[in-house]
Order: structure tokens, then sequence, then C-alpha cells
């Protein structure tokens, strides 16, 4: 057999044992083929800098994903691997052991330690994927047997029921997180083009609030790096994800950031800069009037710092603060974005300050 890494193959297809040579040549020749084709990369020697970049930047586009693996259900080798795969005892043997248990199983499906994610991250992508998978019939919080291991890969045989599954994944809410996140991690050369994804970035046992006065809005967040995410930084991020449900971009943060530090403006001023936007508009009129009306601005805003509508108390309160004028909306905005469950449900994913 030619020479050359094994340890490459086996990210694709495991060890080489129990696999004919002449097989994992032919596999591997498949790959060199496609890789070259379709990358525009040489994998036979020696991958450069570059061309491992250049690798990276095309396995972290979805679609090129979905085609390399139609490609290899398609190729004329799969069906002989995978008849061989369903019968090496021995092999099975060790993997369904690795299995067997939940957090194994999930990891198996969603986790890779170069791959940044905090923790609390990590909890809503493992809590999804087990809730797709019980679509297929297998609970896997529950433990894993061999019979339901062998109705998941049934499952992921088939390139409809994985293009489902990745179309599933990415219109979750938490998809353009998790994606912010790899993207930082490809640019910053920590993650690889074979590596799947989730694992923690910083853990959440070592983000820390610091707070001095019992008001939570106000508080520093400590790192778990050990940088300190000051106030005013963390407000800020906070106004961001709760009135527009999405990661800030870098460029409008960092001048609002300047104007707060500089005095120029003040939480207020700030909030209702958002309120006024055109994108807080679309997002928070319901009935397309071009009025976004208290009712409106209440409901969107529980929806995007509580993730969930209002319940009739909180409605009623806030809808008549808003009509007395004991509150505008932009203090209102304030209100909710820096409330103390808000805080607390946000400073492990703001001490990440990811952007989109």
């Amino acid at each position: 057999m030619s020479g050359y890494d094994d340890s490459f193959w086996n990210d694709f297809v495991g060890e080489y044992d129990s696999i004919s040579w002449e097989l994992a040549e032919r596999v591997h020749a498949w790959m060199q083929n496609y890789i070259s084709q379709h990358a525009g990369v040489d994998i036979s020697g020696d991958v450069s800098a570059a061309e491992e970049a250049r690798l990276n930047s095309y396995f972290s586009d979805a679609g090129n994903v979905s085609a390399y693996w139609n490609a290899v259900l398609a190729s004329d080798w799969y069906a002989e691997y995978m008849e061989l795969f369903d019968n090496w005892d021995d092999w099975d043997d060790d993997w369904d052991d690795d299995l067997l248990g939940s957090d194994n199983l999930i990891q198996s499906y969603i986790d890779d330690a170069n791959v940044p994610v905090t923790g609390a991250l990590a909890d809503q992508l493992y809590d999804w994927v087990a809730g797709y998978l019980q679509t297929t019939g297998v609970n896997i919080l529950d433990g894993v047997d061999e019979s339901e291991i062998y109705t998941l890969e049934s499952h992921f045989s088939s390139p409809s029921n994985i293009q489902s599954f990745i179309d599933s994944m990415e219109s979750t809410s938490w998809f353009d997180k998790w994606k912010a996140v790899y993207d930082k991690g490809l640019a910053e050369g920590s993650i690889g083009y074979n590596d799947f994804i989730f694992a923690d970035y910083l853990d959440s046992d070592d983000v820390q609030l610091w707070d001095d006065d019992g008001a939570l809005w106000d508080a520093q967040i400590k790192r778990a790096d050990g940088d300190v995410i000051e106030a005013e930084e963390a407000q800020l991020y906070r106004a961001y994800s709760g009135a527009m449900g999405r990661l800030p971009d870098e460029d409008g943060y960092n001048w609002w950031l300047g104007e707060i530090e500089a005095g120029r403006r003040d939480l207020n001023s700030m909030a209702a800069g958002f309120v006024g936007s055109d994108e807080f508009k679309g997002l928070s009129d319901a009935n397309d009037d071009g009025v976004v009306s208290n009712a409106e601005f209440v409901t969107h805003m529980y929806e995007g710092v509580f993730e969930r509508a209002p319940d009739q108390a909180g409605f009623d309160y806030w809808v008549g603060e808003l009509d007395s004028g004991r509150y505008s909306q932009s203090e209102a905005l304030v209100a909710m974005t820096q409330s103390d469950e808000y805080v607390q449900k946000t400073y492990v994913a703001v001490a990440d300050m990811l952007f989109l």
C-alpha cells in the first residue's frame, strides 16, 4: 500500500482494522480524486498551510459538506464498505462500547474538542440533537442499545435524511450563534476542515459576574481566560441580543460603545436609536402598518428577552407603563435587557463577545 498518514483517512472511515488493503486503496484513491477535483488540493503528499486553509474554507460550507456526503453515498465502494461495516464484529463491539451511554453518543454526533462553543450553547445543541434524533425512534438520553445504533446508522445512510438534518439544524435559533463561533475558530486556525461541531470554549463554571452593589445590570463579567468584560460592554451586548435577536455586528457595536464611553450617548439614547431603526421596526411591527404599538413592542421584547410570549399580567403591566408615559419604549428596552433575569441568563454568552 502506498505510504501516507493513516490518521488522515481514519477521520473519515475509522481505523483500517478489518478493511482489505484493496478496498482501503480504492477508498483513498477516491478521496484523493474528489478533493483534487472539488477543493483543488492534492492530498497524496504533504499538505501545505495554504492548501489546508483552502480545505478549511471548502468544508466550512454546508453545501460542500452535503455534496461530499452525497458523493460518498453514491460511490462505487460505499456499499461494499457498509457491508463490511455491518459485519465487523470486533470493530463494532469497540465502537458500540464507545457509543453506549448518552454523553458519548451525543458527542459522536456533535462534539469535537477543537471547536469552540460555550457550555450554555453546547447545552442547547445537545438538547436539540437529542430531540431531533427522537424522530428516528431513538431516545439517546436513555442510553442506546445495538439495535438503536443500527437504526441511527440506517437513518443517516440516506442522503435525503442527512439533508433534512442539515436543513433542520440551519433553521434553529442557535445555528447562527454556532456558525459565528465556527467561523471565528476557522479564521483563527483552531478548527480543521474535517472537524465537526461543538465543544466548550469557555467553561460556564469559570465565567463569573462581578457585582459589588446587588444590581446585576452594572456588573462586570470575568471570562474564563481572566479577561474582564466591562459593564458598558456587557450592557450594549445585551441590548443587541434582546432587542434585535442576533449577535451584534462588530462595527456597529464598536461605534455605539465609543459613543457611550465618550459620554456622547447613554443606554437610553442608544436604546432610542435601536427602537427607531428600520431593523427593529421590521422585527416588531407585527401588523406592518409602519408603527410599533406598545402592545407590539411588549410582545417583541418578551420574545427576545424572555424567549416566550408575554404572560397576561406582565403584558398588562408593561403596556400600562408605556401607555401612561411612565416609560418610553427605549426606557422599557433598557429595563428589560438589563434586568437581573436577563443578565443571569446571558452572561456566559456575553463573555464570548462573538460578532456577526
